[in-house]
């Protein structure tokens, strides 16, 4: 199990890293919006997700309204964050853990279907 502060680090080096360390929440060439850039095939899901964490908040209709600019909010976006690295990761096969709580590696393959050296980012979060 993860402390706070190394799940803190590797929650800001993976956005670090899948944002172009927080120069783009989009990707015109792929449809990918977020802090971790997620497909557009599971923007529904993660919405629902965020629902369940933080119930009374409508984040599915948020996100039938607002489109891709529903995960390049602020709010919105950490939130996401949030709900994939506790429910929405069971999209990726061998997953569904509570990434808060998971090795670096275990919570990159959890995001992206594969891992790979990112330790440049993890060492500037820490």
């Amino acid at each position: 199990m993860c402390s706070n502060k190394t799940a803190i680090a590797q929650v800001l080096a993976q956005t670090a890293w899948d944002s172009g360390y927080y120069t783009s929440v989009y990707n015109y060439n792929d449809g990918g919006a977020g802090l971790i850039h997620m497909n557009y095939s599971v923007w529904a899901l993660n919405a629902a997700d965020m629902d369940i964490l933080w119930p009374g908040n409508d984040y599915v209709g948020k996100l039938s309204t607002m489109g891709k600019t529903f995960f390049q909010n602020p709010t919105y976006a950490w939130r996401s964050v949030a709900a994939w690295f506790k429910l929405t990761n069971r999209v990726i096969t061998g997953c569904g853990y509570d990434l808060f709580s998971q090795s670096y590696d275990m919570t990159t393959y959890c995001i992206s279907g594969y891992s790979w050296d990112r330790s440049e980012p993890l060492r500037v979060a820490n």
